[in-house]
């Protein structure tokens, strides 16, 4: 059966002991696991001995965590089984070290997929990798600021009415991806501004291209503007996204954290709660500008092309 092999870590400025309490607290999970916080309404069930933990939702499936060993401040290994949406057992350990910067934190995983599943074994680790870093941000952030500073809500159906716009087009690494679009946007701005941007509508970043094997991404940045330049200098891209109903998810806050808003609506096209339109990628709108807002107040709309609109 085919290997996985997850690895990820990150540097909690907090006290070894509290970093670690936080991860041995199993209760503790629902705020910060990448899975539990896109359904909260999930059944969850705590053993009385607080060594294992079920959990059962109609979104993120069953399994049982249980823990093996622990060693405090140190190391908790547990056994995984996802019972749905497929079967499989893994090894899951947190290693906790101290460092000059705080605590170090390291979430790995060892497991097997289904024989039939070969295939996706590139896919998996990469995405299970990214739920990890998900989980480890937010865990970072209840650690040092006692909260997470974003949230997200599922909005529902939208009409997005189109428009033309002027951008550029990065094709990256998955970790590459916030600095460059942050640089991107830098460079674009005083071009759009040239090319009579469109003000009654917002900035937006649309996702062309995940290549989940090699973990690279191609994105669109782009400035809605009124009507498309006849010429744009080197470097820079026109085109249009056409009008259509979306399917909207509302993230409110640091943008490190809109991974989770990103997580429940693909998790939602999965479940079919709606159709997404092929040929049409999604895209996130940015409603307000990151350089003139407190991070707790930034606001974003993830919009899902929707089939049949």
């Amino acid at each position: 059966m085919p290997q996985t092999h997850i690895q990820k870590m990150i540097t909690i400025e907090a006290p070894l002991a509290e970093v670690f309490a936080q991860v041995s607290d199993l209760t503790k999970w629902p705020a910060w696991s990448p899975w539990l916080v896109l359904e909260p309404e999930a059944r969850l069930t705590f053993d009385a001995d607080g060594r294992a933990y079920s959990w059962d939702g109609s979104l993120i499936g069953s399994g049982k965590l249980v823990k093996q060993r622990e060693t405090e401040n140190e190391e908790m290994v547990c056994s995984l089984e996802i019972l749905k949406p497929w079967k499989s057992r893994s090894t899951v350990q947190f290693t906790f070290a101290e460092v000059a910067d705080g605590t170090q934190v390291t979430w790995v995983m060892d497991g097997k997929l289904p024989l039939l599943m070969f295939w996706m074994k590139g896919m998996m680790e990469t995405l299970v990798g990214m739920d990890y870093e998900r989980g480890l941000t937010m865990l970072k952030d209840i650690c040092e600021l006692g909260r997470i500073p974003a949230g997200f809500v599922e909005s529902g159906e939208e009409d997005f009415p189109g428009c033309s716009y002027v951008g550029i087009t990065t094709e990256c690494l998955i970790p590459e991806l916030g600095p460059g679009m942050e640089e991107d946007f830098k460079r674009l701005k005083p071009v759009a501004l040239n090319a009579d941007v469109d003000q009654t509508l917002y900035p937006f970043c649309k996702y062309e291209k995940w290549n989940m094997n090699n973990g690279q991404v191609r994105y669109t940045i782009g400035f809605p503007v009124k009507r498309l330049p006849d010429s744009l200098p080197e470097g820079f891209v026109s085109g249009e996204i056409p009008a259509n109903k979306v399917y909207v998810i509302k993230h409110n806050g640091a943008y490190r954290h809109l991974g989770n808003a990103w997580s429940l609506g693909m998790m939602l096209s999965r479940n079919k709660k709606f159709r997404a339109k092929k040929g049409q990628v999604p895209f996130e709108v940015y409603l307000n500008n990151p350089e003139e807002t407190d991070e707790a107040d930034l606001e974003v709309k993830i919009c899902f092309p929707m089939l049949g609109a």
